[in-house]
């Protein structure tokens, strides 16, 4: 029954590239067609010299040199067909796994576990193009296996049976092969996960600075070589298990080549056949062995294609980001977040990162969050964004629980700069306007849409970066995309992305450490831009250092998980407590450096 349904849902997967599966077996047609001729020809061609007849003997090389190159020239331009979707089909099904590793829950994508089943999927996506060749090998295998059979069985069953036999020994040998290939496919999928983080370590410019102050080469180099010797080890294995069928195989064939050419010498010399059928039933034994001992392997490769495509299928179907299902009301232009008794913690784990956690955030206020690290800020704003899925307790928009609203719908009213924030090596205005920028605009932005954009650079103080760059908002960033990109520091990146979070024209504006790429002048002019920039919107500040906490309308200190102060900046330093230890501590550093 599984069999029966993995089939089935490997057949749904195929008819999704129906004309690359239909090319493909008019292709195997066309091969065993000419396996065919390869029987049918040279025999009568041999014959005919053989009794003088020259004449018919050209005839027949004529016509048969005619349909070799009108069947080969037919083959050639499906093959080239065929090899150029072969691309776009490979690039379809990647599109599919990029599409839905992007539209699953964030909260399964930071597992290994799901990163594992990711690589198994991209090596189940590989397979798919394996199984339409095999279907291709088996359909041209079952023409010439069948024309074969019935030529042979009028001079032989024993040949038959001989090399029927001779294959089903090959094809124990090949499923022993197999069995090894899957059970080390599981330890390749860990290694290749491994190897492409190994990769990105070493070719990231990122960490070349690292690399080469602390000298890790030496020690980067270590790891590759322990992997290499992982990889080694079970390429080994394979490699044995390989050599164990292949020796067995060629031991087989021989000795079956032994047997037919020794039984038709002997039907020659005793006249029972002549040197043309002599060549015609070498040739048909020949290819009787190679299509079935083929179409044997096929049908044991295909049965592991569908095994590995199998785990494409599973990582397609597996669940989304849960989806509510109430479109937010239109007119909701002011609302409050309220936060009732939440608890949170990381799958696999027993510590709670929130423990009955409670917070009203009011609509226009701004809220400063503060607490030391691995107090929950951050797992927090996620859980607000649901980019984690809340078990434990309700959080409430203008009464309603945030997990019935629409995930698209209820997203449109944040934007949020995460401390990791990306940018992205395309234009300024891409980065600015990301989804926002749809196909049909075709790379071109109506005047409304410009105007907004160079709203929001103003209001990050940041026009007059953009305004002497050569190609505006057409400059590329980095250069990974456009060699002539430009590569910005990370206080003027972290700048973009304010821009791109204000452009966005939020309710509520979340701010994870807005400042921590910038200097103490850079720092003290972004706050007075966040001031305007929050001023008519909810705002939540999330930062190590405290000066974005005065301008704040309240001041949540968060330990253990919990809210344990709460107030504004006077009202918290008065109590003297937790905010006013840490708020002095930073005051007194800041002090002292610039005495």
């Amino acid at each position: 029954m599984t069999t029966f349904v993995r089939n089935m849902r490997t057949y749904v997967i195929l008819k999704d590239i129906k004309l690359y599966v239909f090319l493909n077996i008019i292709n195997s047609v066309l091969t065993s067609l000419l396996g065919i001729y390869v029987i049918i020809f040279p025999r009568k061609i041999v014959d005919y010299v053989i009794i003088g007849d020259f004449n018919k003997a050209v005839e027949t090389a004529i016509l048969f040199l005619i349909f070799n190159v009108l069947t080969a020239a037919i083959k050639i331009i499906i093959t080239y067909t065929v090899d150029n979707l072969k691309e776009y089909v490979k690039k379809h099904f990647d599109e599919k796994l990029k599409k839905k590793f992007m539209d699953l829950e964030y909260q399964k994508i930071e597992t290994s576990s799901l990163l594992d089943e990711k690589e198994r999927a991209k090596v189940g996506a590989d397979n798919i193009i394996d199984l339409v060749e095999n279907i291709n090998i088996q359909i041209s295998c079952l023409f010439t296996i069948g024309y074969v059979c019935y030529l042979l069985f009028h001079l032989s069953l024993v040949l038959v049976f001989l090399v029927i036999a001779t294959v089903l020994f090959s094809s124990f040998l090949n499923y022993q092969k197999i069995k090894v290939e899957e059970r080390l496919q599981g330890n390749f999928v860990v290694l290749n996960r491994k190897w492409d983080y190994l990769n990105y370590i070493c070719r990231d410019k990122d960490n070349s600075k690292e690399i080469r102050l602390y000298n890790l080469s030496t020690w980067l180099s270590d790891k590759i070589r322990f992997f290499v010797e992982d990889n080694e080890r079970l390429i080994k294995e394979n490699y044995r298990a390989s050599t164990k069928a292949s020796i067995g195989d060629t031991f087989g064939q021989n000795v079956q080549v032994l047997i037919v050419y020794l039984y038709l010498g002997y039907r020659v010399a005793l006249n029972l056949i002549s040197i043309g059928e002599f060549i015609q039933y070498i040739t048909a034994v020949n290819m009787l062995s190679d299509s079935l001992t083929k179409l044997a392997k096929s049908f044991q490769t295909a049965l592991k294609n569908s095994k590995f495509i199998n785990n494409y299928d599973n990582f397609l179907r597996e669940e989304d980001v849960e989806e509510g299902t109430l479109d937010m009301p239109e007119n909701m232009d002011t609302f409050t977040l309220e936060i009732k008794d939440i608890s949170f913690q990381y799958p696999n784990t027993n510590e709670y990162i929130l423990k009955n956690f409670s917070l009203q955030i009011n609509y226009g206020k701004k809220l400063s969050i503060v607490g030391l690290n691995g107090a929950g800020k951050t797992t927090l704003i996620k859980l607000i964004l649901r980019l984690y899925k809340l078990e434990e307790g309700t959080i409430l928009l203008n009464g309603v629980d945030i997990r019935k609203y629409k995930l698209e719908e209820y997203r449109k009213r944040f934007s949020a700069v995460f401390q990791d924030f990306k940018i992205y090596s395309f234009s300024i205005r891409d980065n600015i306007l990301m989804s926002d920028m749809s196909e049909e605009d075709n790379g071109i932005i109506d005047e409304e849409k410009e105007k907004e954009v160079w709203k929001s650079i103003r209001k990050v103080d940041f026009y007059e970066k953009v305004a002497v760059l050569k190609d505006g908002l057409d400059t590329y960033m980095l250069r990974d995309y456009d060699v002539n990109g430009i590569e910005l520091s990370g206080g003027m990146q972290q700048k973009i992305a304010l821009i791109r979070a204000y452009y966005r024209n939020p309710r509520m504006l979340i701010l994870d450490e807005p400042t921590s790429m910038l200097d103490p002048f850079e720092e003290y002019k972004m706050y007075k831009s966040l001031g305007k920039i929050a001023s008519d919107k909810t705002a939540i500040f999330i930062s190590h250092r405290l000066a974005s906490s005065k301008f704040c309308d309240k001041i949540a200190y968060i330990e253990n998980g919990r809210v344990v102060e709460y107030g504004t900046h006077d009202e918290l330093m008065k109590l003297g407590k937790r905010y006013c230890k840490l708020f002095t501590t930073q005051a007194q550093y800041y002090e002292t450096t610039v005495s």
